[in-house]
This record gives C-alpha cells, structure tokens and sequence, in this order.
C-alpha cells in the first residue's frame, strides 16, 4: 500500500461498492446525448484512496442499445464525509 496512493479492492467486496457504480452509470448516461442508456453489466476492479472522503476508481462493464454491447469504463468518483457523491471524471 503506498500512503495517499489508491488502494485494490477484494473482488469478492465488489457487491458492496454497487450504490458508487449505479451513481456512476446514471452520471454517464446524464452527460451523454446517446439514444439508448448505458446499463451495469459488472464490476470488474475497485480501487479506493481515503482523503478527505473516498475517492472510488471502479472498472465497469457497462452496455446498452439494441446490440447490448457490453464495454469497460473507468470512472472516478468521490464521495464526500457527509456521503454526498460526486463525479469526479471518466477515463
């Protein structure tokens, strides 16, 4: 573990982290113009980094549409000591 730095997540953990994940999905689909919703699928990595909050860097498979094209997106999202989240950025 590096001090400040993020820190992995058990995979088997990852059931708890789903409230940041569907935060996270519903940001993107609320930024983007596309016709058909973006959809969890999984999450595939959880990485967290302690401030002043919780920063949450998830690894997602999300899909949508008719062809339900599942991808992977990283997202980064904080969630502040009063439990407010915020969308932080997609990488």
């Amino acid at each position: 573990m590096v001090v400040g730095g993020y820190t992995q997540q058990n995979e088997a953990d990852h059931g708890e982290f789903k409230e940041v994940a569907d935060f996270a999905v519903d940001e993107l689909n609320r930024r983007s113009n596309a016709m058909y919703p973006l959809e969890l699928k999984q999450i595939k990595n959880v990485e967290t980094q302690v401030v002043a909050g919780t920063n949450y860097r998830l690894t997602l498979s999300v899909g949508g549409g008719p062809q339900n094209n599942a991808h992977d997106v990283t997202v980064v999202v904080f969630e502040g000591l009063d439990g407010n989240k915020e969308f932080v950025k997609h990488e």
